[in-house]
């Protein structure tokens, strides 16, 4: 599908459950395990300032024409699925009332 097209439906199922942007987790986990693998850690550095500009740079701009278009069909969606698997994993935690830190189990 050609993506200067106009959206028509939200598409709220399969990995668009977990997060609004999957594609662009997937990008950012083949940045750094990229780095990984190559053992280039400019690569693992890279990955901060590319989420970033992801962020800022798409997927605000995405947000707000979804916003615009779906109005509340797009905020309910917006309430229910996390902005990608970080905060997905925050959030889960600070429902259950867990600490953010990682635990030492002995």
């Amino acid at each position: 599908m050609p993506t200067r097209r106009p959206t028509t439906a939200l598409v709220v199922t399969g990995p668009y459950r977990f997060s609004r942007n999957p594609i662009y987790v997937g990008m950012i986990l083949l940045l750094l395990g990229a780095g990984v693998m190559v053992d280039a850690p400019w690569l693992i550095a890279l990955a901060v300032p590319f989420a970033l500009v992801l962020r800022y740079g798409v997927i605000a701009r995405e947000e707000r024409y979804l916003e615009a278009k779906f109005g509340d069909g797009y905020g309910t969606y917006r309430a229910r699925a996390p902005l990608d698997l970080i905060s997905a994993g925050l959030m889960e935690r600070a429902a259950h009332g867990l600490a953010f830190s990682p635990s030492v189990s002995a």
